[in-house]
C-alpha cells in the first residue's frame, strides 16, 4: 500500500468510528426511530389499555349522571339518572343498571345491560306505565335514549372488532396523547374512527368518527380527570372522566354527561342486575342526589303508578 492510499484509508476510519460511538450511545439521528420504535406499544395495545381505563376500572362503580341534550334552534332538556356497573367475570362480561329520576315522562323507567365479549350484548327496559320488563332489540349501533351517543357506546365496543394503528403522537389540551386510527374489520356505519389516548391515564379524550363517505360525523371529548376513591380501599383511586360530550357534526347537536357522587366497588352481586330491581331499586344502591328525586317523585306520585307495579314480568334468564 503507498503512503498516500494508507492516508486515504485512516481519513475514511474517522467517520465509521464515530457513528459506531453514537450508535453505541443510543443519541443521534440514527438511533432515534430505532429507540421509537422499540418503546412505543402498537395501536392494538394502547386500545386495550383505553378500553380496560375507560369501561373496567374497579370491580363495581355507583354514580349520578346528569344529561344535557342540545343543538341549534332548540331548547336544552336536562335527565337525571343513577348508574350501576359491575364486571362479572375474567373475560370483559359486565353488567349495568341505569335509573331515571327526571324529568317527569322518564321517571322510574330504567334500562339493564349485559355486555358480552365476542357476542351481543342483552338489553332490557323497565316501563313504568305498564309495569313490563321488556327485551331490547334495537341495534348496539342505535341512538340511546335518544342522545348523540350510541348504545355501544354506554359499554363499550370489542377491541377485536377493528384494526388499530398508532399513526402519530400530539398533545390534547395539554396533554401528551396517541393517536389511534381504528378500522372496523365488518361493515357498519363508520369507516373508521381516531381516538387521543393520553398516555398517562389511558383514557380516551377525544374521538373522531367517519360515515362510510369520509365525512366527520361525530366528535366525543373527555374532560374533567378526576380520581375517584375505591369504597373497599380508600386509599385506591382511579383515573375517570367526569365529564364528556358527543357532538353530531352533520346536525349540530349535542349530548353532555357529568358524573358525579362517584364511587369504585360499592357491594354489587350478579344477582342484584335483574328485572326485580329494574323495577325497584335498593335505596342504597343510588348516590345521594338521585335518593332525593326519587324520593320527592315518589311522594308526589299517584295510584295508576301505584298501580303500574302491581304487573310484574318475567326476570331476563
Amino acid at each position: 500500500m503507498t503512503f498516500s492510499a494508507f492516508r486515504s484509508f485512516r481519513r475514511s476510519l474517522v467517520p465509521v468510528s464515530l457513528v459506531l460511538g453514537v450508535a453505541a450511545l443510543g443519541v443521534g439521528p440514527l438511533a432515534t426511530p430505532a429507540a421509537r420504535a422499540q418503546t412505543a406499544p402498537s395501536g392494538t395495545e394502547i386500545m386495550s389499555r383505553m378500553n380496560q381505563a375507560f369501561y373496567y376500572p374497579g370491580n363495581s362503580f355507583r354514580t349520578s349522571v346528569r344529561m344535557e341534550l342540545g343543538g341549534p334552534g332548540t331548547a336544552g332538556r336536562e335527565r337525571i339518572m343513577s348508574l350501576l356497573r359491575l364486571n362479572t367475570g375474567g373475560k370483559g362480561e359486565q353488567r349495568y343498571l341505569l335509573y331515571f329520576h327526571k324529568p317527569g315522562d322518564v321517571r322510574r323507567m330504567s334500562c339493564m345491560v349485559w355486555k358480552h365479549v365476542d357476542l351481543p350484548d342483552e338489553r332490557w327496559m323497565f316501563v313504568p306505565i305498564t309495569g313490563q320488563v321488556v327485551k331490547v332489540l334495537a341495534p348496539e349501533r342505535s341512538s340511546f335514549i335518544g342522545s348523540d351517543f350510541m348504545r355501544e357506546d354506554l359499554s363499550g365496543r370489542d377491541v377485536d372488532a377493528d384494526r388499530h394503528t398508532l399513526v402519530r403522537e400530539e398533545k390534547q389540551d395539554g396533554r401528551d396523547c396517541y393517536v389511534v386510527e381504528s378500522l372496523p374489520k365488518k361493515p357498519v356505519d363508520f369507516s373508521k374512527y381516531v381516538t387521543w389516548v393520553d398516555r398517562e391515564t389511558s383514557l380516551p379524550l377525544r374521538q373522531e368518527y367517519y360515515d362510510n363517505r369520509g365525512k366527520l360525523g361525530r366528535v366525543f371529548t373527555g374532560t374533567q380527570i378526576e380520581r375517584v376513591a375505591s369504597a373497599k380501599n380508600p386509599s385506591v383511586a382511579y383515573p375517570t372522566i367526569m365529564d364528556r360530550t358527543m357532538k353530531s357534526m352533520s346536525s349540530g347537536r349535542w349530548t353532555r354527561v357529568i358524573f358525579s357522587e362517584a364511587v369504585y366497588d360499592p357491594s354489587l352481586k350478579a344477582d342484584d342486575f335483574s328485572a326485580d330491581h329494574m323495577r325497584t331499586p335498593i335505596g342504597d344502591w343510588l348516590p345521594a342526589q338521585g335518593k332525593a328525586v326519587s324520593a320527592a317523585a315518589s311522594a308526589s306520585a299517584g295510584k295508576p303508578e301505584v298501580a303500574a307495579r302491581r304487573t310484574p314480568r318475567a326476570n331476563p334468564p
